[in-house]
């Protein structure tokens, strides 16, 4: 969100939660994470905060992944890269550390695995499990 000091949180040791359920900005996480990034919501023409108050795109992650299982409860088996954990994955269009923010808002989900079975491809199919 353009109201909290996310950036400044982190640095400070707090643990960051996103998700695209709160009602008051984009369900799409990458319009939120470009709102993160830039302090800003897609089409704003000022940044809402200062320097201290932007995230990067490894807080995002951090923060939509390992952090938001954390506060579930559920880090040890979500949230990471791991053996032994579920492989609930998505497949990107870009790799989202190498581009610019506006090209972040344009970012496609290729296919998404839950527990290692791809269950969205972007053809608008689901995946017979």
């Amino acid at each position: 969100s353009t109201y909290q000091p996310n950036g400044l949180l982190l640095k400070h040791g707090a643990k960051i939660s996103m998700s695209g359920d709160w009602p008051a900005s984009s369900p799409n996480p990458f319009a939120q994470a470009y709102t993160c990034i830039e302090r800003k919501m897609p089409g704003d023409e000022k940044s809402q905060g200062i320097e201290d108050t932007k995230m990067n795109m490894e807080q995002v992650i951090i923060s939509y992944t390992i952090d938001a299982a954390y506060q579930l409860g559920f880090d040890d088996i979500v949230g990471s890269i791991k053996a032994g954990k579920k492989a609930d994955l998505v497949i990107l269009d870009r790799d989202i550390f190498e581009v610019s923010s506006e090209e972040i808002l344009q970012t496609q989900v290729l296919s998404t695995l839950v527990n290692g079975k791809v269950v969205y491809e972007k053809n608008g199919e689901l995946a017979r499990r």
